[in-house]
């Protein structure tokens, strides 16, 4: 009876005609989410730190009275004997030492009545230490200098450095005589152009590199000769070299 009951309800078709899915409800789970923190995607701004500014500490200028021993002495526009004479200076006029020149064999002065020029340090008797005058930058003249010195760096004393050109058949010739220190300081006037030879051309037998008879027994590289042109800011340096210390061939 049960077996023909669902046979037959199989068989009746459904009053509503095609049965409609019902509808699958979802129910949404609620996330647990934080909201995300935006990215700054843009450069990072850097600070500079600021630099101090250094300002440089001008020297004191440092002057000395001097008086002349002798009768006169020649007032020059350049530190040498070689430069123009502007006046003869005579004993007793005031004079005021503003700066010297490098290796302090010249000395700027200045007269009462403002007239200013250049004297031979040696000709002159200074009221303090003349170690204390500034260089002046503004030597009026190019300024050729050097060491000459040996192979382990030490200075050579009494090396006699010539600075000469030759120029329509007039020749120009400047030299300085080496210090303890084996520093040369030659000044050349400030008209002078073009190509000029730097060269030892002696030696006094005062120089710690002769020996008893006046002699030395090493050479000076480059043949103790050198070309510049004007104008010409770099050092010079002679190497004196030993048989023994001379490189082999």
């Amino acid at each position: 009876m049960l077996i023909s009951l669902l046979v037959i309800a199989g068989c009746i078709s459904s009053p509503f005609g095609t049965p409609v899915p019902l509808p699958t409800i979802t129910t949404p789970i609620a996330l647990d989410t934080a909201t995300p923190t935006p990215t700054n995607t843009s450069e990072p701004t850097i600070t500079p730190i600021p630099t101090e500014t250094l300002t440089p500490t001008p020297r004191p200028l440092v002057t000395l009275a001097a008086t002349i021993p002798g009768p006169s002495i020649n007032l020059r526009a350049g530190p040498g004997t070689h430069f123009q004479q502007l006046t003869n200076v005579r004993s007793g006029t005031p004079l005021t030492v503003d700066g010297k020149a490098p290796g302090a064999d010249w000395v700027h002065v200045v007269l009462e009545d403002g007239q200013s020029g250049w004297m031979a340090a040696s000709l002159l008797e200074f009221d303090g230490d003349l170690e204390e005058v500034t260089e002046r930058d503004e030597l009026d003249a190019y300024l050729i200098y050097g060491q000459v010195v040996d192979g382990q760096g030490e200075p050579i004393n009494d090396v006699i450095v010539e600075v000469y050109q030759t120029y329509q058949l007039v020749e120009y010739r400047y030299e300085d005589r080496t210090g303890e220190d084996g520093r040369f300081f030659v000044f050349l006037p400030p008209e002078m152009t073009g190509i000029w030879v730097v060269e030892i051309t002696n030696v006094a037998c005062s120089s710690r590199i002769m020996d008893e008879r006046c002699r030395f027994s090493g050479e000076f590289t480059g043949f103790g000769r050198d070309f510049i042109r004007l104008p010409h800011s770099e050092p010079i340096v002679f190497e004196y070299r030993v048989p023994s210390l001379l490189p082999e061939e």
